[in-house]
């Protein structure tokens, strides 16, 4: 397994997971907006992503 391509993809996992925080935060101080939403939804599918290519990583 390529740690540096690991720890790439960890990386990203923990930014994203901070902007999603952030857009929580905004959502319950502007409320939801259909922007706010569709960001919320774009987070989760790259989330998704990356954590399928850390999934890939390991068992490879």
């Amino acid at each position: 397994m390529p740690i540096g391509e690991f720890k790439s993809l960890r990386t990203q996992l923990t930014e994203l997971e901070e902007e999603e925080k952030q857009l929580r935060q905004d959502a319950r101080r502007f409320g939801e907006s259909p922007e706010l939403l569709r960001q919320q939804a774009q987070l989760i599918t790259m989330k998704a992503t990356i954590t399928r290519e850390l999934v890939q990583l390991l068992i490879s």
